[in-house]
């Protein structure tokens, strides 16, 4: 790689004057002690504001001209008003970041402005924290959609209950969402959380007999004569396509001796489903098993072939369940997955060509690769016991039995219906014959069940009033002669729709062992805490700092911590939006339904972030490293030789590669780009908010949008220079342009390119993609270099490597503080900061590693504290 120069793009936040207000700070906020504070006067008016904002301020802030909505000539300090302290802070920070006043202006001497910084942050921390004293750092948060679904999985052992769908979207701030204080709580929400409490509980019911296993054998080849229950998605199955012409109609399988055989189907409108099964299945775990092998296809005839391909395996509803790599050699893999209620199969091939072009008639003769399959088994559902955990949450153990109209009590509800199946109005499954719970004794069964799954799923113990109050509900119920599982379902649902369970109840002050326990396992797990932190709470054991460590280690080891690493990723990069837009069928045709190559992507950026906090890697490595985590289609896509295989995995980075950490990966490249053409403007802004935490503002109302120019006549860069040219729009864009400008080499996709492609000017292109010559043209040559705003130029991405790795305590700080959001649920306050910048300082020597990060912030005070 190219030597990187010391030069800086930004500001750091912790500059001089930053440097000496934490030490003012830390005067007034000795480490988890807010009494020293709240012995202040309540009312502060700090002695230099008037005389410094008058003398400085008021030309641009005053009687008759007032930039930025602020007139500070008239506005005192008031310690008890949100907004007025808001609008304080604002000041704050850019007299202390050195922004104000302006260069053109007159500025107060070193010492006039030092002490204005310090005694206004000593006056914004003492009033902050008489809040929090109070009522406590963070208002009550509610659950967001993910934790709510994690949480019903692991309390009803229903591992892959789909629950989030069901909720409204939960509001980002900073791109985080558990801040409670853009949370609301309606009508609407509470609706949904009835009803998916009622699917959940409904879930978790074995009211009927143990599933009988199912064995199936899917052999395309016998089975598509036979039934219908296995074919292509698309078209019909030409039964024999070895014709002397080499044609078939239409047909995506070909027999090959006992093999059936897929290959690329050039000029066609199908898909690459290769095998259906459409029957209803059990909910359940399911075992696989599928002969397969990769071939070269050559009109009728195959022979062995060194090219790898990959098949993956989809539920009916598009959901992957598995993929896997299909060898040149005859072989058969095994796997298990998890299928729902009513669930079909598909098996597709993602490593051959998916073109879905114009176009139908018959195939040219056709000489390639292809995967030929000779089976697919499936053996299933699974069952280590019946009933399963969750019923024996609900119902213990008593039995079920079949429900009669002699029997005394009401007819049972039926079940929601939580599979595929329910979701095809076309579709229905058989009605098994009612069943019922049977209790001799149901006033006590129903008081010792509640009072068990209460203790559960409020995370710590209930106490008397709050489950009689649930109680009641299946108390009246059972009076009213419902069956016994019908009125527990109900004093179950007002127990999942309390606050109790919905909200994260915490008491201002210290956090109490069972409110610690569940803040830890919803930060690292996103659900509620397990036997051993309810035990270590249970005996007042887990507020102890090597106990409290010990745990953050524990947790961050067990499978369950890929759930935060997801759901960080998918928040923090907004992974979420990778599949927003679509590349251009006709600008990119090399990237069209490239299934594999999405799903790719998403899971290279969570594994990178897993293995930071694996290996405890540095915050540098979010902007460079010397490896990447890549399977075989991203090794293809950006251009590195020798990895095979479609399992990611850490790869060490070829001399001279422009990958290595999250900057360049192609996750990033496309969520910031919309398909079409990439945007400097997106993307630098993507880079100022997401890696440096110093976002832009948002453009003025007025500034109009830049319509990209696909003929290939006007460059973005020329776009966006005339774009600067408007006045109220200059000064953002030498902040944003910059960083998005340097990474104008890459594509939609993320794949390096030196030219942009159009469909005006440019030199044609001689390419075939799916047997069919592109559209684009290659255009003018790609600039990638830039001017940062204090005057350093770079000439491409690695000169911008170089701008923001001195920058790495920045990056640091804003990894902390969006983790330490996450955690918490409550955005950093003026009073976290010397919290913050205590974490920087204790993990420095570790070079910020992103796992030493993680066991500060749950050491911390506003972590510890409500």
């Amino acid at each position: 790689m190219a030597t990187r120069r010391a030069i800086r793009l930004f500001r750091p936040r912790a500059n001089s004057i930053r440097s000496l207000w934490l030490v003012c700070l830390a005067l007034v906020l000795p480490m988890g002690s807010a009494t020293k504070l709240l012995a202040a006067e309540d009312a502060i008016s700090p002695q230099h504001l008037s005389a410094m904002t008058e003398r400085y301020c008021v030309d641009c802030h005053g009687e008759f001209l007032q930039e930025a909505g602020l007139r500070l000539n008239t506005m005192r300090f008031d310690a008890t008003d949100a907004a007025n302290l808001a609008r304080w802070l604002q000041v704050y920070d850019r007299v202390a970041d050195g922004e104000m006043p302006p260069a053109d202006a007159e500025h107060p001497s070193a010492e006039e402005r030092e002490q204005f910084v310090a005694e206004l942050s000593q006056s914004l921390a003492r009033a902050e924290l008489r809040v929090h004293a109070e009522s406590g750092r963070v208002p009550l948060r509610r659950l967001n959609r993910v934790e709510y679904e994690w949480t019903l999985r692991d309390l009803l052992s229903q591992p892959h209950l789909e629950l989030k769908e069901m909720l409204p979207p939960d509001p980002s701030v900073g791109g985080i969402e558990t801040v409670a204080t853009a949370q609301d709580f309606s009508y609407v929400q509470m609706s949904r959380y009835l009803d998916a409490s009622r699917l959940a509980l409904d879930a978790a019911m074995d009211l009927k007999s143990r599933p009988q296993p199912i064995n199936l054998r899917l052999d395309l080849q016998k089975q598509s004569r036979l039934t219908r229950d296995v074919n292509t998605k698309w078209g019909k199955i030409e039964p024999d396509a070895r014709r002397k012409d080499g044609r078939a109609e239409r047909g995506e399988v070909r027999w090959v001796d006992e093999w059936s055989v897929f290959v690329r189907q050039p000029n066609s409108a199908q898909t690459p489903y290769f095998l259906t099964h459409r029957e209803p299945v059990a909910e359940g775990l399911y075992r696989f098993r599928c002969r397969c092998r990769g071939v070269e296809y050559d009109h009728g005839s195959i022979r062995d072939t060194d090219q790898n391909h990959v098949l993956s395996l989809y539920s009916g509803e598009s959901r992957l369940l598995k993929t896997w790599d299909v060898a040149n050699k005859p072989r058969v893999v095994e796997f298990t997955a998890w299928l729902k209620d009513g669930d079909g199969i598909e098996l597709y091939c993602a490593s051959l060509d998916d073109r879905n072009t114009a176009g139908a008639g018959k195939m040219k003769p056709y000489a390639g690769p292809g995967i030929a399959v000779d089976y697919l088994e499936m053996e299933g559902p699974l069952i280590d016991q019946w009933p399963a955990d969750g019923h024996r949450l609900l119902f213990g153990d008593l039995r079920v039995i079949d429900w009669r109209e002699d029997s005394g009590f009401r007819k049972p509800m039926e079940l929601v219906d939580t599979g595929a199946m329910g979701k095809r109005g076309s579709q229905r499954r058989e009605k098994s014959p009612p069943r019922m719970v049977q209790s001799a004794e149901p006033a006590a069964d129903a008081e010792r069940l509640l009072r068990r799954f209460m203790n559960r799923a409020y995370r710590r113990p209930a106490d008397e009033a709050e489950v009689q109050r649930c109680l009641a509900f299946a108390t009246r119920a059972i009076e009213d002669r419902f069956c016994f599982q019908d009125a527990m379902r109900l004093a179950y649902q007002a127990a999942l729709s309390s606050p109790d369970f919905l909200f994260l109840r915490e008491q201002p002050g210290e956090l109490d062992d069972f409110a610690l326990a569940s803040r830890l396992s919803y930060f690292l797990w996103r659900s509620l805490p397990d036997d051993e932190l309810r035990a270590l709470a249970d005996a007042g054991r887990l507020s102890e700092p090597d106990v409290l460590r010990e745990q953050v280690e524990r947790l961050l080891n067990d499978r369950r911590s890929e759930r935060f690493i997801i759901d960080f990723c998918d928040q923090w990069l907004d992974l979420r939006e990778v599949s927003a837009t679509a590349p251009d069928q006709d600008l990119y045709p090399e990237y069209f339904c490239d299934n594999h190559l999405v799903e790719s992507v998403v899971k290279e950026a969570r594994a990178y972030v897993g293995e930071m906090v694996s290996k405890n890697l540095g915050a540098a490595a979010i902007v460079d490293s010397d490896f990447a985590m890549l399977n075989e289609r991203l090794a293809e896509h950006y251009d590195i030789n020798g990895v095979l295989g479609s399992d990611i995995r850490r790869v060490e980075l070829p001399e001279g590669s422009v990958r290595g950490g999250l900057l360049t990966q192609a996750a990033i490249m496309k969520i910031t780009a919309n398909g079409l053409t990439s945007s400097p403007v997106t993307r630098g802004a993507w880079v100022l908010d997401n890696i440096l935490g110093t976002p832009p503002p948002p453009p003025p109302p007025n500034a109009g949008a830049i319509e990209p120019d696909t003929q290939g006549a006007t460059t973005i860069r020329d776009l966006l220079e005339k774009h600067r040219r408007v006045e109220s729009c200059a000064a953002c864009h030498r902040l944003i342009d910059p960083p998005g400008f340097a990474l104008e080499n890459f594509d939609v996709m993320g794949a390096w390119r030196e030219r942009y492609r159009s469909f005006g000017k440019g030199d044609p292109v001689k390419r075939e993609v799916a047997d069919r010559r592109v559209k684009y043209r290659l255009a003018a040559r790609v600039d990638a270099s830039g001017k940062t705003i204090e005057g350093v130029t770079f000439d491409d991405v690695e000169g911008l490597r170089t701008v923001l790795l001195e920058q790495e305590e920045q990056i640091a700080r804003n990894m902390t503080e969006r983790l330490l959001t996450l955690a918490t649920g409550g955005s950093v306050a003026f009073s976290d900061r010397t919290v913050v910048e205590q974490i920087l300082e204790r993990t420095e020597s570790e070079n910020y590693g992103l796992r030493s990060i993680i066991r500060e912030i749950v050491l911390s005070q506003p972590f510890r504290r409500k």
